[in-house]
């Protein structure tokens, strides 16, 4: 390893101010405790008889938590709508009023994973009722 003369270290100092490398190598042969002091600062060491903060300390972010997001969340777009009411669903279908129907089982089909291939099946049943009814009203 090649070591820099304190000449050298301080001409690189001027042209890049915080190169932390220099600053150490010019560190030992510092003439005064002022100098000694900058270049210590440069390289942020921080001793005991003169402790130097480098950085700013920030304080801590709250985290917000899942209650208060969800509560900001409502008092901005309002209450969420009431869950799907399954026992109409033979009503309205009896009605004929498919796509009421289906709307419902798409928020079923959403809210129960489990039942995914149930719902699926019925979705799939509702549409072709959709499509023949659309075909009856031409």
């Amino acid at each position: 390893m090649q070591y820099l003369t304190y000449e050298e270290a301080l001409t690189l100092l001027d042209r890049y101010p915080y190169f932390a490398f220099a600053a150490m190598q010019a560190l030992p042969f510092a003439p005064d405790e002022e100098e000694a002091s900058h270049l210590r600062m440069i390289i942020a060491i921080n001793t005991p008889e003169q402790p130097q903060e480098i950085r700013p300390v920030s304080p801590p972010v709250a985290t917000p938590s899942t209650a208060d997001a969800i509560d900001r969340f409502l008092a901005g777009y309002g209450e969420l709508p009431p869950p799907p009411d399954p026992s109409q669903l033979p009503e309205l279908i009896k009605n004929r009023k498919y796509t009421e129907a289906l709307a419902i089982i798409e928020e079923l089909y959403l809210n129960n994973p489990e039942k995914s291939i149930y719902f699926a099946d019925q979705i799939r049943f509702i549409k072709k009722l959709i499509v023949n009814q659309e075909k009856e009203n031409g």
